[in-house]
């Protein structure tokens, strides 16, 4: 009964904000060298299946990878700012995840914030309008997201973040207005509306860092619960490029998803539906 009520609740928020349907919006957290090469990959799959693709790069990663994500942005990709520093590094024949916000002073979390800003400058030449926290869901108070807000704020380009989880859109809505800034969670699966959906927690194990078949089978499957039962949803939906982009399941599943009807939109969309009025949080 859990979901149903969670969703029911959600449900008339996002009717109140325009919401008729359920509409995928896809992203890739792009954290580790090999994020670089797999992206490329992965964006050309997804140009013939006809789904757009935002990738969240850390600055330092962009710096690394410049020439493979700047080839992807000159072919339509769209990239958001997703700090300056690494997000992992690589000890004891695995990756392991550092640069936590919630480890960070206030002012460290704004100095990580302009560095990804001045470096997604640097590298794409043009300025980021939206920006996604590394590991965010450690990061999720008020005060975190109002931090992160007010950080963007001054720096005077942005126009989203989407650095919070799935609980505040029971009450709030796929976007919500908080503290000046249109905020758009990340969404569990139909089963599970609050627990994060990624790819991370379908890897094969931590040293073969590839999902396996679950990861595309639940994904379908969340995808059809909310066409069966009607729910007009933003399926805002991330994973890291090189967990998927060799897995044909991912990519059929894609596939299904437009067979059913079921609409393709990227952040851009989601903004120009968010310019009707919108009920504030």
């Amino acid at each position: 009964m859990y979901p149903r009520l969670f969703w029911d609740s959600y449900s008339y928020q996002a009717r109140k904000i325009g919401y008729r349907e359920p509409l995928i919006l896809l992203s890739y957290d792009s954290d580790t060298d090999e994020d670089a090469e797999a992206s490329v990959s992965l964006y050309e799959r997804l140009q013939k299946i006809g789904v757009p693709a935002t990738f969240a790069v850390p600055g330092y990663q962009l710096e690394r990878g410049a020439k493979k994500y700047r080839k992807l942005y000159k072919q339509g990709a769209k990239f958001i700012n997703h700090g300056g520093g690494a997000h992992t590094e690589w000890r004891g024949g695995r990756y392991w995840s550092i640069n936590f916000y919630n480890e960070k002073s206030p002012d460290g979390v704004r100095k990580d914030i302009r560095a990804g800003h001045k470096i997604f400058r640097d590298v794409l030449g043009h300025e980021p309008i939206g920006f996604r926290a590394p590991h965010f869901g450690h990061f999720q108070n008020d005060e975190a997201l109002a931090l992160i807000h007010d950080e963007l704020s001054q720096l005077g380009t942005y126009e989203f973040s989407s650095s919070s989880l799935a609980h505040r859109t029971r009450t709030r809505g796929p976007a919500i207005q908080f503290e000046g800034m249109l905020e758009i969670p990340i969404l569990g699966t139909y089963q599970w509306p609050t627990r994060i959906f990624d790819s991370y927690g379908h890897l094969l194990s931590m040293e073969n860092r590839k999902v396996g078949n679950s990861y595309a089978s639940k994904w379908i499957e969340s995808v059809r619960d909310f066409q069966k039962h009607t729910i007009p949803a933003l399926l805002n939906y991330y994973a890291d490029p090189s967990h998927i982009a060799g897995n044909a399941d991912y990519f059929d599943a894609l596939e299904q998803a437009k067979k059913m009807g079921v609409r393709f939109v990227d952040f851009d969309d989601v903004l120009s539906m968010a310019k009707r009025p919108l009920a504030k949080a």
